[in-house]
């Protein structure tokens, strides 16, 4: 209603997007990546699983090196941090193989319990993994579906841009809210 009331003639959307968590039994004991990396005290001296290495497993991963943890990363698809720009890729790759990180790819998290993860790896065979701390860093979805919705059925005009679209980085991001704008 107070978006109506400003009379707009077009609304771009740029809600950004929520983080999606897989239905993996136990998963609720995992704290989210976001939460992790947004808050200015780090855990020190654990073991540290996180689920999912893409972009974000890793940098999460990257970050809790410098706080002496030993960090295991479970990832399902065959490589890590694979929407990374090769020449980051590269250099973050080092990093977790110079900070001792195990990173497992071909990993399916089966069940989540209090002191571990139940995974299968690349080869079939069920494993485990102890942790004191589980992290989640399985992706993002679009976020604002509801507003736009509610926009359109007031007979409002909607553009997407961004991560309200599909899960971008800054540059593409950017170049959508660009396009956006610039097709209003």
């Amino acid at each position: 209603e107070y978006i109506k009331a400003l009379g707009a003639d077009k609304v771009i959307l740029a809600a950004g997007s929520t983080p999606f968590v897989p239905p993996i039994p136990g998963i609720e004991r995992a704290v989210e990546c976001w939460d992790i990396l947004d808050h200015p005290e780090k855990p020190t001296n654990k073991r540290i699983t996180i689920i999912g290495g893409g972009n974000v497993g890793c940098e999460t991963a990257l970050t809790l090196l410098k706080y002496n943890n030993k960090i295991t990363i479970l990832e399902m698809l065959p490589k890590l941090s694979n929407g990374q720009e090769a020449s980051h890729r590269m250099r973050d790759m080092e990093e977790l193989e110079k900070g001792g990180v195990n990173a497992y790819t071909g990993a399916a998290v089966k069940k989540v319990e209090s002191n571990g993860v139940s995974y299968q790896d690349k080869d079939g065979i069920m494993q485990f993994v102890e942790d004191d701390i589980l992290i989640a860093a399985t992706g993002q979805r679009p976020a604002g579906g509801a507003l736009e919705e509610a926009l359109v059925e007031m007979g409002i005009e909607v553009s997407k841009a961004g991560d309200a679209i599909a899960m971008g980085n800054l540059r593409i991001n950017t170049l959508s809210g660009f396009m956006a704008g610039y097709h209003a």
